[in-house]
């Protein structure tokens, strides 16, 4: 838990008699119990981070960004499809993934997706599981790209003994741990840096030194870190005003605490030559979106009849 610590929220995320109270209050200040229909509650109010709205000159990178994903996915989209069809006419899978230079992964016996490949495994192991012996799944995004599923084999269920399992379920246990105490130890020292302590002085009670990243993009790979979306996503929404992740953020590796060091101003001159190619690509996605919500809408309505005679 976090101890009834909220974190920043807005006014419409809380229900009202809850969001009056803490809006019409100051920083330190403790208020009167307040009733609401989840129960009573007593607020106090850590900080207050004023309301704004970037302009389009500090969002356009942003938006460059999202608009080169969105394409991108848009490609990728295409080319699972195209996979698809294929199959779907009889060809055969691993001679139509090589034509199209792409790869053919094949997942251990697991209750589990693959953690390593697939950034959802749960939604992998949901779709792998409701295919049957040799079906192909549609296209799948499972957060880092589209897959096309083929069931070769099922083991049935059973219960293993507790010897088969021990080790593991001891090393499962000890990793559980150290990562209870680190993500204790991190609120601990956020808590204490809070409370107006530097973070060199704060992390001598750990052993532990703050590090400087150097500059890194909104998208992309963090130095020293790693490819770590949460943090480059809090982070960009850091201020000079407020320097500090309102929260531990974990990585990889482990947990960190993030404050802002600096920020370097995009290049105006480059995103107005781009400006154009960027809302044209924009119209595009919004066509392609359309499109898809429009196709989803008939695939719901249609009544799908695979004659596996057929299919052979």
């Amino acid at each position: 838990t976090t101890g009834g610590y909220l974190g920043y929220f807005k006014t419409e995320e809380m229900v009202k008699p809850f969001a009056d109270k803490a809006f019409a209050m100051k920083a330190g200040e403790i208020s009167e119990p307040v009733r609401t229909r989840f129960g009573w509650h007593v607020i106090k109010i850590e900080n207050i981070k004023e309301a704004s709205v970037r302009s389009f000159e500090e969002a356009k990178l942003e938006i460059g960004k999202k608009l080169a994903v969105n394409q991108a996915k848009n490609i990728a989209y295409d080319e699972a499809e195209a996979v698809y069809d294929d199959l779907f006419e009889g060809d055969d899978f691993a001679e139509i993934v090589h034509k199209r230079n792409m790869e053919v992964l094949t997942a251990e016996f697991s209750d589990k997706g693959p953690a390593d490949v697939v950034a959802n495994p749960s939604k992998f192991a949901d779709a792998a599981f409701a295919l049957e012996p040799l079906e192909v799944s549609n296209p799948l995004d499972f957060g880092n790209g589209y897959y096309i599923l083929q069931l070769i084999n099922r083991i049935p269920s059973r219960i293993p003994s507790f010897a088969a399992v021990r080790d593991r379920v001891e090393a499962d246990l000890q990793k559980e741990k150290k990562e209870d105490r680190a993500r204790s130890d991190a609120e601990t020292l956020l808590s204490t840096i809070r409370g107006g302590q530097s973070m060199e002085a704060a992390g001598k009670a750990f052993s532990s030194a703050p590090m400087s990243t150097g500059f890194f993009k909104r998208s992309g790979y963090i130095p020293k870190i790693g490819n770590a979306p949460e943090i480059a996503a809090a982070a960009f929404l850091l201020t000079g005003k407020n320097p500090l992740a309102d929260k531990i953020l974990k990585a990889a590796d482990g947990y960190y605490i993030v404050r802002l060091r600096q920020r370097k101003t995009p290049d105006a001159d480059a995103f107005e030559k781009e400006k154009k190619s960027i809302r044209a690509r924009l119209l595009q996605q919004k066509q392609f979106d359309a499109f898809r919500a429009w196709l989803a809408q008939i695939k719901d309505k249609s009544k799908i009849i695979v004659e596996k005679s057929i299919l052979g």
